[in-house]
Protein backbone atom coordinates (compact mmCIF):
# COMPACT_ATOMS: atom_id res chain seq x y z
CA UNK A 1 0.00 0.00 0.00
CA UNK A 2 3.13 2.36 0.61
CA UNK A 3 6.60 2.98 1.22
CA UNK A 4 8.47 2.38 4.31
CA UNK A 5 11.40 4.09 5.48
CA UNK A 6 13.73 3.82 8.54
CA UNK A 7 15.26 6.61 10.20
CA UNK A 8 18.07 7.00 13.08
CA UNK A 9 17.85 10.76 14.83
CA UNK A 10 21.52 11.23 16.81
CA UNK A 11 21.03 14.02 19.35
CA UNK A 12 24.34 15.13 20.88
CA UNK A 13 25.76 18.50 22.52
CA UNK A 14 27.55 20.92 20.76
CA UNK A 15 30.28 21.55 23.54
CA UNK A 16 32.29 19.58 26.07
CA UNK A 17 32.76 16.24 26.58
CA UNK A 18 31.23 14.01 29.38
CA UNK A 19 33.80 13.68 32.35
CA UNK A 20 34.58 9.96 34.09
CA UNK A 21 31.46 8.68 35.33
CA UNK A 22 29.14 11.21 33.45
CA UNK A 23 26.81 9.58 30.67
CA UNK A 24 27.58 9.93 27.25
CA UNK A 25 25.47 13.87 25.73
CA UNK A 26 24.60 11.57 22.78
CA UNK A 27 21.87 10.06 22.12
CA UNK A 28 19.76 8.61 18.80
CA UNK A 29 16.32 6.55 18.52
CA UNK A 30 15.13 4.68 15.56
CA UNK A 31 12.22 6.08 13.82
CA UNK A 32 10.02 4.42 10.91
CA UNK A 33 7.77 6.12 8.75
CA UNK A 34 5.37 4.54 6.33
CA UNK A 35 3.68 6.63 3.46
CA UNK A 36 0.02 4.97 3.10
CA UNK A 37 -1.96 5.89 -0.06
CA UNK A 38 -5.04 5.96 2.78
CA UNK A 39 -8.81 6.34 0.19
CA UNK A 40 -10.66 4.45 2.76
CA UNK A 41 -13.15 6.53 5.52
CA UNK A 42 -13.66 5.91 8.76
CA UNK A 43 -16.77 4.71 9.88
CA UNK A 44 -19.15 4.83 13.33
CA UNK A 45 -20.30 1.55 14.81
CA UNK A 46 -23.34 3.02 15.55
CA UNK A 47 -26.07 5.42 13.83
CA UNK A 48 -27.73 7.25 16.72
CA UNK A 49 -27.18 8.68 19.83
CA UNK A 50 -28.77 10.53 22.88
CA UNK A 51 -27.60 12.49 25.58
CA UNK A 52 -29.07 15.13 27.72
CA UNK A 53 -27.62 18.74 28.75
CA UNK A 54 -28.77 21.11 31.47
CA UNK A 55 -30.30 24.64 30.89
CA UNK A 56 -28.53 27.37 31.89
CA UNK A 57 -25.19 25.73 32.87
CA UNK A 58 -22.46 25.67 30.61
CA UNK A 59 -19.61 23.79 31.89
CA UNK A 60 -20.99 20.77 30.44
CA UNK A 61 -19.58 17.93 28.03
CA UNK A 62 -20.37 14.89 26.35
CA UNK A 63 -18.33 11.98 24.78
CA UNK A 64 -19.76 10.22 22.19
CA UNK A 65 -21.23 6.68 22.69
CA UNK A 66 -19.16 4.97 19.57
CA UNK A 67 -16.29 6.20 18.12
CA UNK A 68 -14.84 5.97 14.50
CA UNK A 69 -12.35 3.84 13.26
CA UNK A 70 -11.40 2.67 9.91
CA UNK A 71 -11.60 -0.73 8.64
CA UNK A 72 -8.09 -1.58 8.70
CA UNK A 73 -7.41 -1.61 12.03
CA UNK A 74 -3.55 -2.59 12.22
CA UNK A 75 -2.90 1.43 10.71
CA UNK A 76 -3.34 3.23 13.38
CA UNK A 77 -4.90 5.97 11.47
CA UNK A 78 -6.28 9.48 12.85
CA UNK A 79 -9.95 10.29 12.41
CA UNK A 80 -10.88 13.75 12.43
CA UNK A 81 -14.83 14.30 13.95
CA UNK A 82 -16.68 18.02 12.81
CA UNK A 83 -20.26 18.99 12.44
CA UNK A 84 -21.68 18.21 9.53
CA UNK A 85 -22.29 21.48 8.04
CA UNK A 86 -25.40 20.26 6.47
CA UNK A 87 -27.13 18.74 9.34
CA UNK A 88 -26.31 22.63 10.84
CA UNK A 89 -27.48 25.94 11.36
CA UNK A 90 -27.28 29.11 13.32
CA UNK A 91 -28.29 28.16 16.57
CA UNK A 92 -26.08 24.59 16.46
CA UNK A 93 -22.99 26.20 15.25
CA UNK A 94 -23.41 28.91 18.33
CA UNK A 95 -24.57 26.34 21.27
CA UNK A 96 -22.02 23.13 19.69
CA UNK A 97 -18.62 22.44 19.27
CA UNK A 98 -16.99 18.84 18.55
CA UNK A 99 -13.42 18.53 19.31
CA UNK A 100 -11.65 17.37 16.19
CA UNK A 101 -9.49 14.78 17.69
CA UNK A 102 -11.61 12.98 21.04
CA UNK A 103 -14.90 13.84 19.29
CA UNK A 104 -16.44 15.12 22.91
CA UNK A 105 -19.19 17.86 22.52
CA UNK A 106 -19.38 20.95 24.23
CA UNK A 107 -20.72 23.92 24.61
CA UNK A 108 -20.17 27.48 23.43
CA UNK A 109 -23.23 28.82 25.20
CA UNK A 110 -25.78 28.35 27.76
CA UNK A 111 -28.89 26.54 26.16
CA UNK A 112 -32.75 27.73 27.35
CA UNK A 113 -35.60 25.06 27.57
CA UNK A 114 -37.95 27.49 26.89
CA UNK A 115 -36.24 28.19 23.35
CA UNK A 116 -35.03 24.46 22.43
CA UNK A 117 -36.19 21.56 24.47
CA UNK A 118 -34.57 19.54 21.76
CA UNK A 119 -31.48 20.10 19.45
CA UNK A 120 -30.34 17.29 16.63
CA UNK A 121 -27.26 17.44 14.09
CA UNK A 122 -25.15 15.55 12.94
CA UNK A 123 -21.38 14.41 13.68
CA UNK A 124 -19.00 13.61 10.18
CA UNK A 125 -15.98 11.37 10.90
CA UNK A 126 -13.39 12.17 8.37
CA UNK A 127 -10.10 10.86 7.46
CA UNK A 128 -8.90 14.17 6.77
CA UNK A 129 -9.49 18.10 7.81
CA UNK A 130 -12.45 18.15 5.13
CA UNK A 131 -15.80 17.61 7.65
CA UNK A 132 -17.49 15.50 4.66
CA UNK A 133 -17.80 11.54 3.47
CA UNK A 134 -19.55 9.73 1.17
CA UNK A 135 -20.08 6.56 3.32
CA UNK A 136 -23.46 6.95 5.17
CA UNK A 137 -21.80 5.07 8.07
CA UNK A 138 -19.34 8.03 8.25
CA UNK A 139 -22.46 10.22 9.88
CA UNK A 140 -23.50 9.50 13.54
CA UNK A 141 -26.66 11.09 14.38
CA UNK A 142 -27.48 13.24 17.46
CA UNK A 143 -30.09 14.69 19.81
CA UNK A 144 -29.35 16.85 22.28
CA UNK A 145 -32.37 16.51 25.33
CA UNK A 146 -32.36 19.87 27.02
CA UNK A 147 -33.00 19.17 30.96
CA UNK A 148 -35.55 21.76 32.51
CA UNK A 149 -35.01 23.49 35.45
CA UNK A 150 -37.28 25.13 37.79
CA UNK A 151 -36.37 29.33 37.15
CA UNK A 152 -39.58 30.82 37.03
CA UNK A 153 -42.21 32.22 39.06
CA UNK A 154 -45.85 31.61 38.67
CA UNK A 155 -47.89 33.75 37.80
CA UNK A 156 -51.64 35.38 38.43
CA UNK A 157 -54.06 35.75 35.28
CA UNK A 158 -54.71 38.72 37.53
CA UNK A 159 -53.13 41.47 39.84
CA UNK A 160 -56.16 40.99 41.97
CA UNK A 161 -58.97 38.69 42.40
CA UNK A 162 -62.85 39.77 42.96
CA UNK A 163 -65.79 37.87 43.83
CA UNK A 164 -69.65 38.01 45.09
CA UNK A 165 -72.35 36.21 47.22
CA UNK A 166 -75.93 36.98 47.80
CA UNK A 167 -78.73 36.80 49.84
CA UNK A 168 -79.27 32.86 50.04
CA UNK A 169 -76.10 31.13 48.92
CA UNK A 170 -75.47 28.01 51.17
CA UNK A 171 -71.85 26.70 52.34
CA UNK A 172 -70.24 24.87 49.65
CA UNK A 173 -71.17 26.83 46.67
CA UNK A 174 -68.11 28.03 44.61
CA UNK A 175 -67.47 31.48 44.42
CA UNK A 176 -64.33 32.11 42.24
CA UNK A 177 -61.64 29.90 40.72
CA UNK A 178 -58.03 31.83 41.03
CA UNK A 179 -55.77 31.06 38.08
CA UNK A 180 -52.32 31.25 38.30
CA UNK A 181 -49.56 30.02 35.33
CA UNK A 182 -46.21 28.89 35.60
CA UNK A 183 -43.69 28.94 32.62
CA UNK A 184 -41.75 25.50 33.52
CA UNK A 185 -43.16 22.77 31.95
CA UNK A 186 -42.62 20.70 34.97
CA UNK A 187 -44.55 22.91 37.04
CA UNK A 188 -47.79 22.74 34.79
CA UNK A 189 -50.21 20.59 36.74
CA UNK A 190 -48.34 20.89 39.68
CA UNK A 191 -49.19 24.73 41.26
CA UNK A 192 -50.75 24.54 44.66
CA UNK A 193 -52.62 26.95 46.62
CA UNK A 194 -52.73 28.42 50.19
CA UNK A 195 -55.05 31.13 51.91
CA UNK A 196 -52.17 33.11 53.89
CA UNK A 197 -52.84 34.65 57.29
CA UNK A 198 -56.60 35.54 58.41
CA UNK A 199 -59.41 37.17 56.35
CA UNK A 200 -60.03 40.56 57.09
CA UNK A 201 -64.25 41.39 58.08
CA UNK A 202 -65.52 44.86 56.78
CA UNK A 203 -69.33 45.48 57.10
CA UNK A 204 -72.34 44.61 59.41
CA UNK A 205 -73.42 41.12 60.49
CA UNK A 206 -70.37 39.57 59.84
CA UNK A 207 -68.76 38.92 63.65
CA UNK A 208 -69.55 35.83 64.19
CA UNK A 209 -68.48 33.86 60.87
CA UNK A 210 -64.71 32.47 61.68
CA UNK A 211 -63.78 30.97 58.48
CA UNK A 212 -65.89 32.10 55.93
CA UNK A 213 -64.17 30.36 52.51
CA UNK A 214 -61.70 27.61 51.77
CA UNK A 215 -59.21 27.37 49.28
CA UNK A 216 -58.61 24.14 47.05
CA UNK A 217 -55.26 23.17 47.52
CA UNK A 218 -55.15 21.70 43.75
CA UNK A 219 -57.58 23.58 41.84
CA UNK A 220 -57.61 26.88 43.40
CA UNK A 221 -61.41 27.15 43.92
CA UNK A 222 -62.89 29.48 46.70
CA UNK A 223 -65.70 27.98 48.26
CA UNK A 224 -68.42 29.55 50.53
CA UNK A 225 -68.10 28.62 54.10
CA UNK A 226 -71.09 30.06 55.61
CA UNK A 227 -75.12 30.49 54.74
CA UNK A 228 -75.48 34.21 53.60
CA UNK A 229 -78.18 35.99 55.01
CA UNK A 230 -79.94 38.89 53.86
CA UNK A 231 -78.82 41.63 57.05
CA UNK A 232 -75.55 41.07 55.93
CA UNK A 233 -73.76 43.49 53.97
CA UNK A 234 -70.04 44.53 53.25
CA UNK A 235 -66.84 42.64 51.89
CA UNK A 236 -64.08 40.49 52.36
CA UNK A 237 -60.35 40.44 51.89
CA UNK A 238 -57.61 38.22 52.51
CA UNK A 239 -54.43 36.96 50.41
CA UNK A 240 -53.91 33.55 48.50
CA UNK A 241 -50.03 32.10 47.56
CA UNK A 242 -49.48 30.22 44.75
CA UNK A 243 -46.50 27.79 44.96
CA UNK A 244 -44.71 25.93 42.49
CA UNK A 245 -42.67 22.49 43.02
CA UNK A 246 -38.64 21.96 43.64
CA UNK A 247 -36.87 20.87 40.71
CA UNK A 248 -34.23 17.44 40.56
CA UNK A 249 -31.64 20.00 40.90
CA UNK A 250 -32.86 22.50 44.23
CA UNK A 251 -34.04 25.18 42.58
CA UNK A 252 -37.49 25.87 44.19
CA UNK A 253 -40.33 25.92 45.11
CA UNK A 254 -41.15 30.13 44.43
CA UNK A 255 -44.60 31.55 45.26
CA UNK A 256 -46.65 34.14 44.41
CA UNK A 257 -49.54 35.79 46.46
CA UNK A 258 -52.13 38.13 45.41
CA UNK A 259 -55.28 39.77 46.83
CA UNK A 260 -58.80 38.39 46.96
CA UNK A 261 -62.31 40.61 48.01
CA UNK A 262 -65.16 39.21 48.07
CA UNK A 263 -68.47 41.26 48.28
CA UNK A 264 -71.79 40.37 49.64
CA UNK A 265 -74.03 41.82 46.87
CA UNK A 266 -77.86 42.37 46.13
CA UNK A 267 -79.73 42.17 43.06
CA UNK A 268 -79.12 45.88 42.97
CA UNK A 269 -75.61 45.26 42.33
CA UNK A 270 -75.60 43.11 39.17
CA UNK A 271 -77.05 43.48 35.41
CA UNK A 272 -78.37 41.56 32.89
CA UNK A 273 -76.68 40.81 29.54
CA UNK A 274 -78.85 39.02 27.27
CA UNK A 275 -77.11 36.92 24.03
CA UNK A 276 -78.17 35.41 20.88
CA UNK A 277 -75.89 32.50 21.67
CA UNK A 278 -76.09 29.09 23.86
CA UNK A 279 -75.01 29.05 26.91
CA UNK A 280 -71.90 26.92 26.27
CA UNK A 281 -70.93 29.82 23.30
CA UNK A 282 -71.01 32.58 25.80
CA UNK A 283 -69.14 30.65 28.63
CA UNK A 284 -66.53 29.41 25.84
CA UNK A 285 -65.98 33.79 25.22
CA UNK A 286 -66.69 34.66 29.05
CA UNK A 287 -62.94 36.13 29.50
CA UNK A 288 -63.03 38.22 26.05
CA UNK A 289 -66.94 39.81 26.17
CA UNK A 290 -65.75 40.71 30.62
CA UNK A 291 -62.82 42.37 28.99
CA UNK A 292 -64.63 43.84 26.30
CA UNK A 293 -67.20 45.10 28.70
CA UNK A 294 -64.92 46.33 30.73
CA UNK A 295 -63.03 48.55 28.70
CA UNK A 296 -66.23 50.20 27.54
CA UNK A 297 -68.28 50.39 30.86
CA UNK A 298 -64.92 51.71 32.63
CA UNK A 299 -65.48 49.36 35.47
CA UNK A 300 -64.45 45.55 35.82
CA UNK A 301 -67.01 43.39 35.19
CA UNK A 302 -67.57 39.70 37.01
CA UNK A 303 -69.16 37.08 36.12
CA UNK A 304 -71.82 36.29 38.78
CA UNK A 305 -73.99 33.51 36.44
CA UNK A 306 -74.45 32.48 32.90
CA UNK A 307 -77.97 30.97 32.49
CA UNK A 308 -80.11 30.03 29.78
CA UNK A 309 -82.78 32.99 28.96
CA UNK A 310 -86.54 32.54 29.64
CA UNK A 311 -89.22 33.49 28.58
CA UNK A 312 -92.56 33.09 29.98
CA UNK A 313 -91.10 30.74 32.20
CA UNK A 314 -89.66 28.55 29.16
CA UNK A 315 -86.22 28.30 28.86
CA UNK A 316 -85.13 29.37 25.40
CA UNK A 317 -81.84 27.06 24.45
CA UNK A 318 -80.33 29.45 22.00
CA UNK A 319 -80.65 32.50 23.88
CA UNK A 320 -78.43 33.32 27.29
CA UNK A 321 -78.61 35.45 30.14
CA UNK A 322 -75.25 36.44 31.90
CA UNK A 323 -75.85 38.01 35.10
CA UNK A 324 -72.57 40.61 35.81
CA UNK A 325 -71.44 42.80 38.64
CA UNK A 326 -69.44 45.93 38.51
CA UNK A 327 -66.13 46.60 40.80
CA UNK A 328 -64.46 50.03 40.80
CA UNK A 329 -61.45 48.55 41.52
CA UNK A 330 -60.05 52.24 42.76
CA UNK A 331 -62.04 52.50 45.69
CA UNK A 332 -63.05 48.25 45.93
CA UNK A 333 -66.49 49.11 45.52
CA UNK A 334 -69.32 47.55 43.76
CA UNK A 335 -71.13 49.49 41.33
CA UNK A 336 -75.01 50.26 41.73
CA UNK A 337 -76.74 48.61 38.72
CA UNK A 338 -78.25 51.76 38.06
CA UNK A 339 -75.16 53.33 37.00
CA UNK A 340 -74.50 50.78 34.36
CA UNK A 341 -77.86 50.51 33.20
CA UNK A 342 -77.91 54.49 32.41
CA UNK A 343 -74.60 53.98 30.83
CA UNK A 344 -75.63 51.36 28.48
CA UNK A 345 -78.84 53.11 27.48
CA UNK A 346 -77.18 55.59 25.95
CA UNK A 347 -77.27 54.59 21.97
CA UNK A 348 -73.73 55.39 21.33
CA UNK A 349 -72.47 53.06 24.43
CA UNK A 350 -74.78 50.78 23.41
CA UNK A 351 -73.75 50.47 19.93
CA UNK A 352 -70.43 50.38 20.42
CA UNK A 353 -70.87 47.08 22.81
CA UNK A 354 -72.55 45.53 20.16
CA UNK A 355 -70.25 46.11 17.25
CA UNK A 356 -67.04 45.49 19.97
CA UNK A 357 -68.34 41.90 21.31
CA UNK A 358 -69.25 40.52 18.33
CA UNK A 359 -65.68 41.40 16.26
CA UNK A 360 -63.68 40.46 19.40
CA UNK A 361 -65.84 37.12 21.00
CA UNK A 362 -68.37 36.36 17.91
CA UNK A 363 -71.49 36.74 20.68
CA UNK A 364 -74.75 39.05 19.59
CA UNK A 365 -75.74 41.06 22.30
CA UNK A 366 -79.00 41.93 22.68
CA UNK A 367 -81.08 44.69 23.53
CA UNK A 368 -81.40 45.80 26.97
CA UNK A 369 -85.19 45.85 27.77
CA UNK A 370 -87.02 49.50 28.05
CA UNK A 371 -88.12 48.55 31.68
CA UNK A 372 -84.91 48.40 32.68
CA UNK A 373 -83.98 52.18 32.25
CA UNK A 374 -87.57 53.31 32.47
CA UNK A 375 -87.87 53.61 36.10
CA UNK A 376 -83.81 54.78 36.70
CA UNK A 377 -84.66 57.40 33.62
CA UNK A 378 -88.31 58.85 35.40
CA UNK A 379 -86.23 58.81 38.47
CA UNK A 380 -83.48 61.37 36.88
CA UNK A 381 -85.95 63.61 35.54
CA UNK A 382 -87.81 63.97 38.70
CA UNK A 383 -84.43 65.27 40.09
CA UNK A 384 -83.76 67.32 37.32
CA UNK A 385 -87.33 68.58 37.85
CA UNK A 386 -86.93 68.90 41.41
CA UNK A 387 -84.06 70.59 41.21
CA UNK A 388 -85.47 73.30 38.64
CA UNK A 389 -88.59 74.27 40.42
CA UNK A 390 -86.27 74.49 43.29
CA UNK A 391 -84.44 77.20 41.44
CA UNK A 392 -87.23 79.19 40.01
CA UNK A 393 -88.83 79.04 44.17
CA UNK A 394 -85.79 80.30 45.29
CA UNK A 395 -85.86 83.27 42.75
CA UNK A 396 -89.10 84.23 43.15
CA UNK A 397 -88.16 84.17 47.06
CA UNK A 398 -85.76 86.65 46.59
CA UNK A 399 -87.61 88.84 44.11
CA UNK A 400 -90.27 89.04 46.96
CA UNK A 401 -87.95 90.13 49.33
CA UNK A 402 -86.57 92.64 47.26
CA UNK A 403 -89.99 94.35 46.13
CA UNK A 404 -91.39 94.12 49.71
CA UNK A 405 -87.70 96.28 50.69
CA UNK A 406 -88.35 98.74 48.34
CA UNK A 407 -92.18 98.86 49.21
CA UNK A 408 -91.81 99.65 52.53
CA UNK A 409 -89.21 102.34 51.95
CA UNK A 410 -91.80 103.66 49.18
CA UNK A 411 -94.66 103.45 52.11
CA UNK A 412 -92.87 104.90 54.95
CA UNK A 413 -91.50 108.13 52.52
CA UNK A 414 -95.01 108.92 51.73
CA UNK A 415 -96.25 108.60 55.48
CA UNK A 416 -93.60 110.96 56.60
CA UNK A 417 -94.39 113.51 53.93
CA UNK A 418 -98.17 113.46 54.83
CA UNK A 419 -98.01 113.32 58.71
CA UNK A 420 -97.58 116.89 59.92
CA UNK A 421 -95.86 117.34 63.59
CA UNK A 422 -98.13 117.66 66.63
CA UNK A 423 -98.22 121.37 67.62
CA UNK A 424 -95.64 122.51 70.27
CA UNK A 425 -94.18 119.57 70.33
CA UNK A 426 -89.94 119.28 70.65
CA UNK A 427 -90.01 118.71 66.94
CA UNK A 428 -92.13 121.65 65.38
CA UNK A 429 -90.43 124.64 67.15
CA UNK A 430 -93.97 126.37 66.88
CA UNK A 431 -94.00 127.56 70.29
CA UNK A 432 -90.56 129.27 70.09
CA UNK A 433 -91.37 132.35 68.82
CA UNK A 434 -88.81 134.54 71.28
CA UNK A 435 -85.82 134.66 71.18
CA UNK A 436 -83.90 131.04 72.04
CA UNK A 437 -81.37 132.55 74.17
CA UNK A 438 -80.61 131.85 78.42
CA UNK A 439 -82.35 133.67 80.92
CA UNK A 440 -84.76 135.53 78.50
CA UNK A 441 -87.02 133.03 80.01
CA UNK A 442 -86.55 130.44 82.87
CA UNK A 443 -89.96 128.69 81.75
CA UNK A 444 -88.42 128.49 78.29
CA UNK A 445 -88.99 124.94 78.32
CA UNK A 446 -92.79 123.59 78.03
CA UNK A 447 -93.91 121.99 81.13
CA UNK A 448 -91.60 123.63 83.58
CA UNK A 449 -94.00 126.53 84.02
CA UNK A 450 -95.92 125.59 87.30
CA UNK A 451 -98.47 127.98 86.61
CA UNK A 452 -100.29 124.53 84.53
CA UNK A 453 -98.86 121.68 86.88
CA UNK A 454 -100.61 123.30 89.98
CA UNK A 455 -102.00 120.22 90.99
CA UNK A 456 -98.40 118.37 91.14
CA UNK A 457 -97.21 117.20 94.35
CA UNK A 458 -93.76 119.43 93.27
CA UNK A 459 -95.69 122.99 92.74
CA UNK A 460 -98.14 122.24 95.56
CA UNK A 461 -94.55 121.96 97.79
CA UNK A 462 -93.30 125.06 96.41
CA UNK A 463 -96.76 127.47 97.12
CA UNK A 464 -95.53 127.97 100.48
CA UNK A 465 -92.62 130.49 99.14
CA UNK A 466 -95.77 132.85 97.90
CA UNK A 467 -96.94 135.12 100.84
CA UNK A 468 -100.09 136.55 100.49
CA UNK A 469 -98.23 140.25 99.49
CA UNK A 470 -97.81 138.61 96.26
CA UNK A 471 -101.39 139.01 95.20
CA UNK A 472 -100.95 143.15 95.73
CA UNK A 473 -99.72 145.67 92.67
CA UNK A 474 -97.85 148.45 94.29
CA UNK A 475 -100.63 150.86 93.89
CA UNK A 476 -103.85 148.72 94.54
CA UNK A 477 -104.45 150.15 97.56
CA UNK A 478 -107.94 148.43 99.03
CA UNK A 479 -109.14 148.04 95.38
CA UNK A 480 -112.49 145.66 95.01
CA UNK A 481 -110.59 143.25 92.43
CA UNK A 482 -108.42 142.21 95.20
CA UNK A 483 -109.66 138.45 95.81
CA UNK A 484 -111.32 138.30 92.74
CA UNK A 485 -109.71 135.23 91.62
CA UNK A 486 -111.17 133.65 94.24
CA UNK A 487 -114.75 134.10 93.24
CA UNK A 488 -115.50 130.67 91.72
CA UNK A 489 -116.96 132.29 88.07
CA UNK A 490 -113.02 133.08 87.57
CA UNK A 491 -111.95 129.56 88.60
CA UNK A 492 -110.37 128.05 86.02
CA UNK A 493 -108.91 124.83 88.17
CA UNK A 494 -111.91 124.01 90.06
CA UNK A 495 -110.33 121.10 91.97
CA UNK A 496 -107.15 122.90 92.95
CA UNK A 497 -106.86 123.94 97.01
CA UNK A 498 -108.48 127.41 97.44
CA UNK A 499 -105.65 129.91 98.09
CA UNK A 500 -106.84 133.15 100.63
CA UNK A 501 -106.04 136.67 100.29
CA UNK A 502 -104.66 137.50 97.08
CA UNK A 503 -103.77 135.76 93.29
CA UNK A 504 -100.94 134.18 92.32
CA UNK A 505 -99.02 135.56 89.05
CA UNK A 506 -96.41 134.32 87.59
CA UNK A 507 -94.13 135.78 84.83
Amino acid sequence: LGVTYNLKVIATAREGEPQSGEASYTSETNITINFLDNNQKPVFSCTSMEFKFREEKLDQTQKLDCLASYEVEDEDLPVFYYIYPESSNDVIDNTFEVDEFTGVISLKKVISFKENEQLEFKIVASNDSSPTSHNPSSFLSVTCNVIEINNNWPQWSRDKFFGAVMAGYSSSTIILTLEATDADKIDQGKLTYFLNGTVNVIGSGLNNIQEPFLVSESSGEIRLNFQVDSIMSGYFQFDVTVWDVEDQFGNGPHGNTTSVTIFIITSDNTVDFRFYNTVDEVQDQEVGMLEVISEIIGYEAYKQDILKATEDGVELTDRTLASLYFINSTTIEAIESSTILRMVSNINTFSELVVEVRNRTGLTLMSFPATATSTENLEEVLKAWLVGVSVVLGALCLILLVTFVLKTRELNNRIKKLTTNKFGSQESGLNRLGISAPTTNKHAIEGSNPIFNINSDDVKKDLSKFDEYDAHSIRSGDSDLIGIEDNPEFDYHPSAPHVPNGSHSYM
